[in-house]
């Protein structure tokens, strides 16, 4: 596992926006659902769902999903996760997928990327949301502590649905990438999980998210000394805390979804970006990547100083504009398949 250290130019990044107890269920004899897609072989077939298929050349298989396999259990009751896997006989590189706010929307993003030759699993990680989930709670950094014990269990039980521990991948998107980038980057906080992550993550994927916590939610609890927020943004942005495998790739994406927040060209001394400074170089960062010169920094801009960012520190980064809109798109599940598949 490679630790990555101080980088030697200015162009440092950064990286952001915006649980392990129970016995979980092993696979169940009758999954709930199948979808027929095409795994690398021959045609793909029409799901028995009516969910879309994912038409590629490869071997025909099912997809069979284990629902509500408890990953962690505390005072808010069971989190669970959905595990979606081939029918064929693996070893499947394993893909732990942090959707939004929403469980179901995992669940679809999951199923699309076991048809590309996965298993695929979809954590519960947010019961309560906005706006009743607070800047401070979120920022605090213990839910991300939980998300992780998804990818902690999904390890422990991937090889019961063909899947390979050693290929694992975190994928994250919108408030997702949250999670996500917590595991990828190794930078979980406290260890809650009822088991250890055994294999660093040698994927990461991460699109359209706020990577600096731009939005004004964060601003208290980044102002304020007590608080651990700054704590929590350091883990992202900071190269010195991250701890990634000798062979991971990140892959980023960006919708053209337009969200952001604006900001003085050049920052005043009062900015609200000068509390997100935790490494004394962001100032200068995004003014290398032109992120001031329209007044206003949004997804793009964040994208591309978490690209100089992983870039200077070593790590196998491609960024990538896929336009679209704030959603998967083709040009991201092709992109994930080759990157999962690359071991």
């Amino acid at each position: 596992m490679r630790r990555c250290g101080p980088l030697s130019i200015t162009i440092m990044a950064v990286l952001l926006v915006a649980a392990c107890g129970s016995d979980a269920r092993s696979q169940p004899d009758a999954p709930s659902q199948t979808t027929t897609v095409a795994i690398p072989g021959t045609e793909a077939a029409q799901a028995s769902t009516g969910a879309p298929t994912t038409e590629m050349p490869g071997t025909t298989a099912e997809i069979l999903v284990a629902e509500d396999v408890v990953y962690h259990a505390d005072d808010d009751g069971d989190w669970t996760m959905d595990v979606f896997y081939p029918s064929a006989a693996g070893p499947w590189p394993l893909v732990v997928v942090y959707h939004g706010m929403t469980t179901t929307a995992a669940a679809a993003t999951a199923r699309q990327i076991a048809g590309r030759g996965a298993v695929a699993v979809a954590p519960q990680w947010l019961k309560a949301t906005p706006p009743r989930l607070t800047g401070e709670v979120y920022i605090d950094g213990a839910l991300l502590d939980r998300a992780a014990c998804a990818a902690t269990e999904a390890q422990r039980i991937a090889s019961d649905y063909g899947g390979d521990s050693s290929n694992t991948n975190v994928a994250g998107y919108s408030a997702g990438v949250h999670p996500a980038a917590w595991i990828g980057l190794g930078v979980v906080r406290n260890d809650v999980c009822r088991t250890a992550l055994v294999h660093t993550p040698v994927g990461v994927i991460l699109g359209d998210n706020q990577f600096i916590f731009f939005d004004a939610t964060w601003d208290d609890s980044l102002a304020d000394p007590d608080s651990v927020g700054a704590d929590t943004l350091d883990r992202f942005v900071n190269p010195e805390r991250w701890n990634v495998a000798d062979d991971v790739a990140v892959y980023l994406w960006t919708s053209d979804y337009r969200y952001g927040r604006v900001i003085e060209n050049p920052p005043t001394a009062d900015s609200w970006l000068l509390d997100r400074d935790t490494t004394g170089t962001l100032i200068d960062d995004l003014a290398s990547v032109g992120a001031f010169d329209d007044e206003w920094i949004g997804w793009m801009d964040n994208a591309h100083l978490m690209e100089l960012r992983l870039s200077a520190s070593g790590i196998d980064v491609v960024h990538e504009a896929v336009g679209g809109g704030h959603t998967y798109n083709t040009k991201v599940y092709d992109a994930i398949e080759e990157l999962i598949s690359r071991k």
